[in-house]
């Protein structure tokens, strides 16, 4: 599976062939290989994250939305409300989440790998403590 994986990376980012390409040329079905470049390559996820203007113009969008509601509405408690989320949104209050999650993530990160250091310490010291054992059940045989 590995190797399957670095082929697609290498083709991607080496030889930069896009997805079709190394759909046909390793006979390897375009999801799978969309998922491959996903889970393993920077390079691919960065590109995603570059294609952003049409999420751009659908963002820009749904402003003009909020602002219609907010100037059209006969409610006066969803104007009020579409007003505040675009005060917020204006201000990138809205933008806060974002930033604690990526904080959380990192700590998780963090967290998962003290927790194999941990998982390491403690096989180490199981094997030395059945050394120990095996040793002492010798000696007193």
């Amino acid at each position: 599976m590995q190797d399957k994986a670095t082929r697609i990376v290498t083709a991607y980012e080496t030889l930069g062939l896009n997805i079709e390409e190394i759909s046909e040329q390793l006979d390897i079905d375009y999801d799978d290989v969309k998922v491959q470049l996903w889970e393993n390559s920077k390079s691919y996820r960065n590109s995603l994250q570059n294609d952003s203007d049409t999420s751009e113009d659908k963002y820009q969008e749904l402003l003009r939305m909020y602002e219609t509601l907010a100037r059209n509405s006969d409610v006066d408690s969803v104007r009020e409300k579409a007003l505040r989320n675009l005060i917020n949104e204006y201000r990138g209050r809205n933008d806060l989440g974002l930033k604690e999650l990526e904080l959380k993530k990192k700590h998780l990160k963090v967290e998962e790998v003290d927790m194999s250091m941990r998982i390491a310490q403690f096989n180490a010291q199981m094997a030395q403590t059945r050394s120990v054992i095996s040793k002492t059940l010798e000696n007193v045989s």
